[in-house]
């Protein structure tokens, strides 16, 4: 009889630090204690494995264990408990300190012959190295066997056999993660038989390589996922990000272009890291995919309000995303589907690893061949197409004690429209935005404290021109500094503060119909020009420092406090802002917390805002308070749910306004605005287990604005132009036998408001109608709903493997209404649909 132990890696810290917290160190089993294997299972030759839930604190010690898969025999269970209750580990480490995890831990109870000790000195007749099947990665921990004589791989797969008798013998091997191999090798007297075995994975869909569960966070709601997790979810092409846009407090966007609209604010109040950087740019063009190549994302932290202090410059959520390490071997994939292909390469450097991945789009190729037949004026007309690309690299290498990192990532989207009657260098339709980093980062473990460093540089670009009415041209090169200093001083109090710094180096040049007072309307008779222009260049300068400390006051009562102050200092104008927060956990009983948070949040004006000629330099931050209250609840069957209540109170929102400097001039923009949301977020979600795994997720909200006092409406309020009091979503995907996945994705919505027109008036000079608007925001379009479906298929050869999805959009084909246009005398309005059912076909070869 032999017990095979599997540590599955399903981690769950629950007294460490936030995320980007990184797993330094497994749990080590310190101490084994064998199961009494069932005397009846023996005589009927019955073999099985255990699935249990085992939680190890921070001491080492088995503080809980409980089975989550009995096996195929009713002793096999209570036996493994048994046992797994007196093991004793080596600590895991998160961040290089201590933590408490939560892991799968797997008994598989296997049958074998006694065998007899094989004496060290007996010479080796049998060597090579176990690799997996289609990866080629090395399998570690398998156990080799031929004629009652075993050994087990090391980490590199390798093994030596010794006394076994010459002749033709047969070879097993069994690893817990992998199908039995069974082969016939002949060994000779005096010779060694060096082999490779290759053996196949029991499955090789991506929720293998899943790290489960949640560590102890310093915010009250933080959704995490992992890029193996969300691969297969309908309607995303696999792309990570666009999974956020499924998560409780995200609105849906029109057309899913890819804003991300969280809990009542503004897209660009959620801001996004990457690897601790802040990117300008979350999505390609039109939202088809993100800039970040799912391929070497990790995994990402949704934080969709009261998130720690280490973030900052955001009224909405933020958004974490840390890319994966490079493998020590070397591997690649290739992957094409309907919008891009993809090629990605990494192996061993030195002592560290690297990677680099390209991916391109070709709709621009693919409109090159259809557009002419089917609307040759357009394809004259379209000089260049939608087209991207995105890069990413990463150089990991053991450095000054610690762990550093040299990376670099980027993007460029294209758009151009040109027709026979545009003015040269003024096409009727522009758009470029580019954007690239490069950068270094370090992880110091010392001692008690830890330390993370993060510098980049880049630069970001946004051209955009219409015609003879609008260009916008912005060049910004940037620098970011973050550093983190995180120390324990107790098992009870941990410390954490660090700086997060962003300087620019800004330059723009604009031109533009001049802005008008709000209600005013224009006179085309005027001798007032068509178009104003302002150019200029400077510093921005945004500086920020933080602490927050972490306490278990009670044994079942966590307090978390910070404090962020922030400055920004723009072409000689300096504004600061001084953000408090806090967060309290309570475990009311085993698997249930309370939780509860307040704090504030600031953000300053966007750049275009602050112009002299189209906005108002002297522009404050804008400001918000966000309160949350919720419960959080672990279940059987591998589930738990979240439900969450929040409000946010807005304040010196930027706003159109009437009012004058002293000089007479229209100051154009203000801080006069304010806005409220309050909102409910329910969230059931299953972790892979047993071949099922999904969510479903409800939210109610409703988020208000009120303009400017000048405004002719002051004092009233009125709702969010994106504002959704109902967002249903249901994502489940299930694993089949022989490599197959299918998931759907169902989503229903409330419309989004709009403003309708109450009558027109008719321009006898012009022949124009001009159309009366009635109450703003006062009506809805019809309800969203569309369901999604996808299928994988996966096949394994001996040294790659090659998958194939079908990806279908609005399955239902159903007709949702994302805006109304209105006619000539503004008399009927139009519905303009979203996308019909739409599939994609994906290709991808790994080795």
């Amino acid at each position: 009889m032999r017990i095979l132990a599997l540590l599955l890696g399903s981690l769950l810290a629950s007294g460490e630090a936030p995320p980007p917290g990184t797993l330094t160190r497994p749990p080590e089993l310190l101490e084994f204690v064998p199961a009494e294997y069932p005397a009846d299972a023996v005589a009927a030759r019955i073999q099985g494995s255990v699935v249990l839930a085992v939680v190890i604190g921070e001491d080492g010690e088995v503080r809980e264990a409980r089975v989550a898969d009995p096996g195929p025999h009713p002793g096999f269970g209570p036996a493994a408990l048994h046992a797994v209750a007196q093991f004793r580990f080596r600590p895991a480490e998160i961040d290089g300190k201590p933590a408490a995890v939560e892991i799968e831990y797997r008994y598989d109870f296997v049958l074998k012959r006694e065998q007899p000790a094989v004496p060290a000195e007996q010479p080796v007749v049998l060597e090579g190295r176990v690799v997996e099947r289609g990866t080629r990665s090395p399998v570690a921990g398998a156990t080799v066997e031929a004629e009652g004589v075993s050994v087990e791989t090391g980490a590199d797969g390798r093994f030596a056999l010794r006394g076994v008798a010459p002749g033709v013998v047969v070879v097993r091997v069994a690893s817990p993660e992998h199908a039995s191999f069974v082969v016939n090798e002949k060994l000779e007297q005096g010779k060694v038989r060096v082999v490779e075995y290759r053996i196949s994975r029991r499955h090789y869909d991506p929720y293998e390589a899943v790290v489960r569960g949640d560590r102890e966070r310093t915010e009250v709601t933080v959704r995490t996922l992992t890029t193996e997790e969300v691969r297969t979810i309908p309607g995303t092409q696999g792309d990570t990000l666009k999974v956020i846009q499924t998560l409780p407090g995200v609105a849906r966007s029109p057309f899913g272009i890819g804003l991300l609209i969280v809990r009542g604010s503004e897209p660009n109040e959620t801001v996004v890291y990457v690897d601790g950087v802040p990117i300008p740019q979350l999505f390609h063009f039109g939202g088809l995919t993100s800039t970040v190549n799912a391929d070497v994302v990790e995994a990402l932290d949704f934080f969709p309000g009261n998130y720690a202090s280490r973030f900052g410059r955001g009224l909405g959520g933020a958004v974490e995303l840390r890319t994966r390490e490079p493998k020590r071997e070397w591997h690649g994939a290739a992957q094409i589907d309907l919008f891009d292909g993809r090629l990605e390469i990494e192996g061993p450097v030195g002592k560290g690893s690297a990677y680099a991945a390209l991916r391109r789009s070709w709709i621009d190729a693919v409109l090159a061949v259809a557009l002419p037949r089917i609307n040759p004026d357009a394809a004259n007309d379209l000089r260049v197409a939608p087209r991207y690309y995105d890069w990413q690299t990463k150089l990991t290498y053991p450095v000054l004690g610690g762990l550093g990192s040299v990376f670099a990532y980027g993007s460029d989207d294209k758009l151009e429209f040109v027709r026979a009657a545009d003015a040269p260098g003024r096409p009727s339709f522009y758009l470029s935005t580019v954007f690239w980093r490069i950068g270094v980062s370090h992880r110091l473990p010392l001692g008690a404290a830890t330390n993370e460093l993060v510098l980049a540089a880049g630069r970001n670009s946004f051209d955009v021109l219409s015609g003879d009415s609008f260009g916008l041209l912005t060049e910004v090169a940037s620098i970011t500094l973050r550093d983190r200093l995180s120390y324990r001083l107790s098992p009870q109090l941990r410390l954490e503060a660090g700086v997060d710094t962003l300087a620019n180096r800004l330059s723009f040049s604009v031109y533009a119909p001049p802005v008008e007072s709000p209600g005013s309307v224009s006179d085309p008779f005027s001798d007032q020009p068509t178009t104003v222009g302002e150019t200029g260049d400077g510093w921005w300068l945004s500086p920020a420092a933080w602490v927050e400390a972490d306490w278990r006051a009670l044994p079942r009562l966590r307090l978390v406090g910070g404090l962020r102050v922030d400055a920004e200092e723009r072409f000689g104008v300096t504004k600061a802002w001084v953000d408090p927060r806090a967060s309290a956990f309570y475990d009311l009983v085993p698997g249930t917390t309370l939780v509860a948070a307040a704090g504030l949040f600031g953000s300053a004006p966007d750049p275009e805002e602050t112009s002299r000629v189209f906005g108002n330099p002297d522009l404050a931050a804008e400001r918000g308070l966000h309160l949350s209250l919720g419960v959080r609840r672990d279940l059987p069957w591998s589930s738990k749910v979240e439900l969450t209540g929040y409000y946010k109170e807005l304040w010196s929102l930027v706003v159109a306004t009437r009012a004058v400097d002293p000089d007479g001039r229209l100051l154009k923009l203000s801080n006069g605005g304010h806005g409220e949301t309050i909102g409910l977020e329910l969230l059931a979600r299953r972790e892979f287990a047993q071949g099922l795994f999904g969510w479903i997720s409800w939210t109610w909200s409703r988020s208000l604005r009120q303009d400017d006092p000048t405004d002719p409406r002051y004092p009233q309020w009125r709702l969010f132009g994106l504002d959704q009091t109902h967002v249903v979503a249901l994502v489940l995907s299930y694993r089949l036998p022989r490599e197959w996945i299918v998931g759907t994705r169902v989503r229903a919505v409330s419309g989004n408001p709009y403003t309708p027109f109450v009558g027109a008036i008719l321009d006898a000079d012009t022949g124009r109608w001009q159309c009366i608007p009635g109450a703003p925001l006062s009506r809805r379009l019809p309800g969203f709903f569309q369901a999604d479906a996808r299928v994988d298929k996966r096949w394994v050869f001996e040294s790659w493997m090659f998958s194939m999805y079908l990806d279908v959009q609005n399955v239902t084909n159903r007709e949702n209404a994302e805006f109304r246009f209105r006619n000539f005398d503004c008399s009927q309005t139009v519905i303009v649909p979203s996308i019909p059912v739409f599939p994609s076909l994906g290709f991808r070869a790994e080795w």
